[in-house]
């Protein structure tokens, strides 16, 4: 997923996701075809476990969990008929008690038949360019096994929220946080990804951001930023939470022009630059 694509695909991405249709009327060539984009997570994190996929019934592919309990994968399937099929593979002691897949195109639950291993088959994919994938196994001591905890140093999320910029997930070296309704996000990350330059100010402890024009000024702890020299009032101020500075993503989003929507049974925020 973190890998960079031409930029027609991404404006397939985008005219897919705003219309949230299956098809946009372009067809995959016939020796490959549609492009799959997998993102797995357990609950609770576990790192190290291996992810096994499928291709018709061949053995594909072969993933491990990172220290955050993640796994990415991406390739083509043969053709739009292919089936493929995922497996997670946990320590004894636990057992796998639920399992979501969530279509991030339509932005609604894919409907799969799932073992009681967490195995499962998708198929009959419904766009023919890019399907992406979020994959969750929730995880449970099936024998009074404690679940392995997180290295102090290893970042963990305080919210389940997931922000899909163009298509992409971004990743956060420190996860979103919830703050009285808002949702807060790492400065540099989000500035970044939306292509701003960001200066930070330790006299005045302000966040300059520059984009195309647009300049955003955020002093930390203030609900007054100003954009392009007007005052703008936010309900919740750019804060310092673990020593990392942690700014309002939707604030920032909209500062910089682009479009922001908040998908509250997915917990999803999409990004449309």
């Amino acid at each position: 997923m973190k890998k960079n694509i031409k930029k027609i695909v991404s404006i397939i991405i985008v005219l897919t996701l705003i219309a949230g249709i299956g098809s946009i009327g372009i067809s995959a060539s016939a020796a490959s075809g549609p492009e799959i984009w997998l993102e797995f997570v357990t609950e609770p994190r576990m790192p190290n476990l291996q992810v096994v996929g499928y291709i018709d019934g061949n053995r594909s592919f072969n993933l491990t969990t990172n220290l955050s309990g993640e796994a990415f994968w991406e390739g083509h399937l043969p053709s739009r008929s292919s089936q493929l099929t995922l497996s997670i593979i946990i320590p004894d002691g636990y057992a796998i008690v639920k399992t979501t897949i969530f279509d991030l195109g339509r932005f609604d639950y894919y409907n799969a038949t799932v073992a009681s291993d967490g195995r499962f088959t998708l198929r009959n994919f419904a766009n023919p360019v890019l399907n992406i994938f979020d994959i969750c196994w929730y995880v449970a001591p099936s024998s009074g096994t404690t679940p392995p905890t997180q290295s102090p140093t290893t970042p963990s999320r305080v919210s389940d929220i997931d922000v899909i910029l163009d298509g992409r997930p971004l990743s956060f070296d420190v996860p979103p946080q919830i703050v009285d309704g808002r949702t807060l996000v790492p400065l540099r990350a989000i500035f970044e990804a939306l292509g701003a330059e960001v200066n930070w100010n330790e006299t005045t402890q302000t966040i300059t951001g520059t984009k195309d024009g647009t300049t955003v000024v955020l002093p930390l702890g203030s609900t007054t930023p100003t954009v392009n020299g007007q005052t703008v009032i936010i309900d919740v101020p750019a804060m310092v939470q673990n020593g990392r500075t942690l700014v309002p993503l939707r604030f920032v989003a909209e500062a910089l022009d682009v479009n922001v929507n908040w998908y509250a049974n997915a917990r999803i925020i999409t990004i449309i630059s």
